[in-house]
């Protein structure tokens, strides 16, 4: 019980030690990332690592993906199917197919665009906008 109290997700067991140790360690390292918010990213320039909050957008452009931050943009081969996955506790939301948007960064949702701080307008397929609004609206309600 003394576990829920310091809200552990895991625990080592003496008796494999050696197996949950590390898997122990991994989990420990990842929640302290998240709470840095700060993601490494294998980009064609080298390593990046970026604050979740400096980056406004991931967008599709060929067959590569471009972090979009206010003054900079990095290019990343990695698939955005996979990148949503990994960002999505970072408060990432996928809006269009080739769009992974920071939902820190959006200033509205009206008539299939969402509008961005920087000015920048995403456009929003019709199938995904509820969800997108739905999620949107979540994501502002926790921030509250």
């Amino acid at each position: 019980m003394d576990g829920y109290k310091v809200r552990a997700s895991r625990f080592l067991i003496k008796d494999d030690l050696d197996k949950t140790f590390t898997e122990c360690m991994d989990d420990i390292c990842g929640e302290i990332r998240k709470k840095s918010k700060v993601i490494t990213f294998s980009c064609v320039e080298g390593e990046m690592r970026l604050t979740a909050s400096d980056i406004i957008l991931i967008e599709t452009s060929g067959r590569k993906n471009m972090i979009r931050l206010q003054n900079q943009t990095y290019q990343i081969y990695e698939k955005l199917d996979i990148l949503e996955v990994q960002l999505r506790g970072y408060g990432f939301l996928r809006t269009h197919n080739s769009f992974l948007v920071n939902m820190t960064h959006i200033r509205g949702i009206n008539s299939y665009v969402l509008t961005l701080d920087n000015d920048r307008q995403i456009p929003v397929p019709k199938a995904r906008y509820k969800q997108v609004r739905q999620e949107y609206a979540l994501f502002v309600g926790k921030e509250l």
